[in-house]
């Protein structure tokens, strides 16, 4: 059976501010589109509420302890992606939905 569902891996450091409306985002293309999709926030040890924020806006959050990096925080998203088609998003916002 064909895996039609997308993983959207966004790696996050202290990105407490911009989180939600990332989510926020995803989330409406992807309920418009009617695609089935996860959402994974890698926490790169941020100090603020970001993984608080993400687990609030539905995303499943994995914490990252000690700070490790973009690579190695996105490294361990698609590690965990369900489905082989992954998304790549930063989670600053910086791309404009």
């Amino acid at each position: 059976m064909a895996d039609d569902g997308l993983t959207f891996v966004i790696p996050a450091h202290n990105e407490e501010a911009a989180i939600a409306s990332v989510l926020d985002s995803i989330r409406r293309v992807v309920q418009g589109d009617g695609l089935e999709a996860e959402i994974i926030v890698i926490d790169d040890s941020s100090t603020d509420g970001t993984a608080a924020a993400a687990a609030a806006h539905g995303a499943r959050v994995i914490t990252v302890p000690m700070n490790v990096g973009y690579g190695a925080a996105l490294r361990r998203g698609i590690e965990a992606a369900a489905h082989s088609r992954i998304v790549i998003v930063d989670g600053d916002a910086s791309a404009r939905w």
